[in-house]
C-alpha cells in the first residue's frame, strides 16, 4: 500500500526509503547465495523492481538521485559489488539487441505513467474528471494534437502527478515507431501542433479546419496522393483564404514529400496512440519503443569485425545475441560473457597482473585470446574435429558441413541442435582451461550424457 501524509514531499519520501530499505534488505539476503548475474536478473525484476511498481504507478516519479541510487543498488547487486561489465543501455536491451532484458528503470516508470492515459481511454471512472478539469481543452485534443500542445498543457499543471504522466507522453511521443505498421508512415501524421509544420518558426492549429474534420497531414494530398492545389482542397473540404492555405502547404511541403502513400482510412488515432492503446500489453509496448530509443555502445561487435577479419550485419549480429535464448542458465552466461569480451583469458589476466604469462593453457605456444581459446589452438582445433565429426555421426551437422570459425565463437549456425552441441563444447572447454586439465573427447562425452 502507500502511507499517506498531508505533504508531498513527506510522502514521497516515507514511500520510497521505505521501500528502499526493504529492497537493500533482500539484497543483503540474496547476496549470500551463488546464483549467475542471468539469476540475479530475475530476482531483481520478480521480487526487488516489483516492489516499487504501486509506487512508480500512482506517486510521482523519484527525482533523479533516488532514481540512480536505486539503479546503483540493483546493477551493484548483479554484478557483486563491483564495476559492471556492459554498458546499462546494451545490459537492458533484448536478447536479440545484446542484452539480458534487465529492467531499465527511467522507461519502466514512464511506461506505468502512460498507461494512465491507456485507462483513461477505456473508463469512465470518477478519476478521469479528475484528470479532465486538470488539462485545459479535451484528452481528444491531447491524443491528436503533436507535442508542443503537450507543453501548452504543462505550463498550467501544477499537480506534479500529472505532469510526470504529460511528460512521459511527450517523450514517447517522440519516439520512433517500429511497428511495420505504423513506422516511416506519415498518414496519421498529425498537422496540428507539429513540430515539423511550421509558419515563422511557430505550430499552428486553426480551429476552423479542425470542425470541418481536418488533423491529418495526409489530409493536404488527393486521394493519389499528390500534395493539393488550392482549387482541389476548395472543392474536398471549405473555401479558406487562400494565404492561409498556401502558408500550410508550404509548412507541409518543407518536410514532407510531395507524394504520399495510400488514402487515409478513418476513424483512427497518430501512430504513438494507436500503438499505445492496441493491446492489453500496451505497456510492455511503450517499453520496449523507449529502449529501442537508448544510445547504445557496441564496442563488441567492431572488435569482433576486427578479430574474426568478417563484418557481421545487424541481422547477422540479432540471430548470435538471440541464440542464447537456447542455453541453460550457466551456458547462457558463459555465452553472453564471450560475445561481450567480458570473459577472462591469460591475455587479460597477464595485461591486469594476475597471471605471469599470456600464453594459452592449452598449447603453450600462443597468446590465448577468446579466438584463440575457443578455436585458434592446436589442441582446441583437434578436440573442436572430434567434437564435430560426433555430431555428423549423430546427424546433428551435414556431413558437407563445415562450421566457420565465427560460428564455433559466436554461434550463430541457425541449426538449433548443433548450436547447443557446440555451447556445450565451449563450456567444456573453459571448464577444462579453469580447472588445468587436457581436452578430453571421451570426457567430453560423458559430461555431455550425464547434463542431459
Amino acid at each position: 500500500g502507500i502511507t499517506f501524509t498531508t505533504n508531498l514531499a513527506d510522502m514521497m519520501q516515507l514511500n520510497y526509503d521505505e521501500k528502499v530499505n526493504e529492497v537493500q534488505r533482500l539484497i543483503d539476503q540474496w547476496s549470500k547465495r551463488k546464483i549467475t548475474p542471468i539469476g540475479k536478473i530475475t530476482v531483481v525484476k520478480t521480487i526487488m523492481l516489483s516492489r516499487f511498481v504501486h509506487l512508480f504507478t500512482c506517486l510521482p516519479s523519484p527525482n533523479k538521485q533516488l532514481l540512480k541510487k536505486i539503479e546503483s543498488m540493483m546493477f551493484g547487486f548483479i554484478w557483486g559489488g563491483k564495476r559492471d561489465r556492459v554498458a546499462r543501455n546494451v545490459f537492458v536491451q533484448d536478447y536479440k539487441d545484446g542484452g539480458l532484458k534487465m529492467g531499465h528503470i527511467d522507461s519502466f516508470i514512464k511506461s506505468l505513467k502512460i498507461s494512465w492515459l491507456r485507462r483513461w481511454h477505456q473508463t469512465n471512472a470518477p478519476w478521469t474528471h479528475m484528470f479532465n478539469s486538470t488539462i485545459i481543452g479535451s484528452m481528444h485534443d491531447l491524443l491528436f494534437f503533436g507535442p508542443p500542445y503537450i507543453d501548452k498543457q504543462l505550463a498550467s499543471i501544477d499537480n506534479s502527478f500529472w505532469r510526470d504522466v504529460l511528460l512521459a507522453f511527450r517523450s514517447y511521443k517522440e519516439l520512433p515507431l517500429k511497428d511495420d505498421n505504423i513506422a516511416g508512415n506519415h498518414q496519421y501524421d498529425p498537422l496540428w501542433y507539429n513540430e515539423k509544420v511550421k509558419i515563422r518558426g511557430k505550430v499552428i492549429c486553426y480551429k476552423s479546419w479542425i470542425e470541418r474534420g481536418i488533423w491529418y497531414v495526409r489530409q493536404m494530398f488527393s486521394a493519389e496522393g499528390l500534395l493539393m492545389s488550392y482549387e482541389e482542397f476548395a472543392n474536398a473540404y471549405f473555401e479558406t483564404p487562400f494565404t492561409v492555405f498556401l502558408g500550410i502547404r508550404r509548412a507541409v511541403l518543407n518536410s514532407y514529400t510531395a507524394r504520399m502513400g495510400e488514402n487515409l482510412v478513418l476513424p483512427h488515432y497518430p501512430g504513438h496512440v494507436s500503438a499505445m492503446l492496441r493491446t492489453k500489453q500496451s505497456s510492455n509496448k511503450v517499453y520496449e519503443l523507449f529502449l529501442g530509443s537508448l544510445n547504445l555502445q557496441e564496442k563488441y561487435k567492431a572488435k569482433w569485425n576486427r578479430d574474426l577479419a568478417q563484418e557481421f550485419s545487424q541481422g547477422e549480429w540479432e540471430i548470435i545475441n538471440g541464440e542464447i535464448k537456447l542455453f541453460n542458465p550457466k551456458q547462457k552466461w558463459m555465452q553472453y560473457r564471450i560475445i561481450h569480451r567480458i570473459i577472462s583469458t591469460n591475455e587479460f589476466l597477464f595485461k591486469i597482473g594476475v597471471e605471469d604469462s599470456k600464453s594459452c593453457t592449452f598449447c603453450g605456444e600462443e597468446d590465448e585470446t577468446l579466438v584463440h581459446l575457443f578455436g585458434g589452438c592446436r589442441e582446441v582445433r583437434l578436440f573442436i574435429g572430434e567434437v564435430t565429426n560426433w555430431a555428423r555421426d549423430l546427424q546433428v551437422l551435414n556431413r558437407s558441413s563445415e562450421p566457420s570459425m565465427s560460428e564455433i565463437v559466436l554461434g550463430g549456425t541457425r541449426n538449433t541442435n548443433f548450436a547447443k552441441m557446440m555451447m556445450h563444447m565451449k563450456y567444456f572447454i573453459y571448464t577444462c582451461r579453469m580447472n588445468n586439465k587436457a581436452l578430453s573427447f571421451l570426457s567430453f562425452i560423458e559430461t555431455m550424457k550425464s547434463e542431459l
